[in-house]
């Protein structure tokens, strides 16, 4: 999604949001004994989304996107059930497993194919001539 911006275009934190995430899941994947480490990557990456969601609905509302309240509920969702699942992880609830990854990254690709790509679409129709 090549929405320019000031500060960043949408792209390069969907390509920096990819980048962590294949990290932690990684890190899920090779370490079932790094519950902390993997609990605090993803406190970190928790600040990193609500920056880009903040960013995301910015544009969003300074565009008048029609599907905004949808996709900023999304947002709260996924904000949300990182929180829970983060403190799940610290606490030993969830082990560290390929399932857990997959999980995880599950949230993520469905908020993309959904939400993300109505949005681009949306965005590119308003912008072309």
């Amino acid at each position: 999604m090549y929405i320019e911006t000031k500060k960043s275009t949408i792209a390069d934190e969907h390509y920096a949001i990819t980048a962590r995430i294949e990290s932690i899941t990684y890190l899920m994947t090779t370490d079932r004994d790094a519950s902390d480490r993997v609990a605090s990557l993803l406190a970190s990456f928790t600040n990193i989304l609500r920056d880009h969601f903040d960013h995301e609905e910015r544009i969003m509302a300074d565009n008048k996107y029609d599907g905004y309240d949808a996709h900023r509920k999304h947002h709260a969702y996924l904000y949300s059930n990182l929180a829970h699942y983060t403190s799940c992880i610290s606490a030993g609830l969830i082990p560290l497993s390929k399932e857990t990854a997959d999980t995880f990254r599950g949230w993520v690709n469905f908020h993309v194919s959904r939400f993300d790509l109505a949005f681009q679409e949306w965005h590119s129709a308003q912008t072309s001539p």
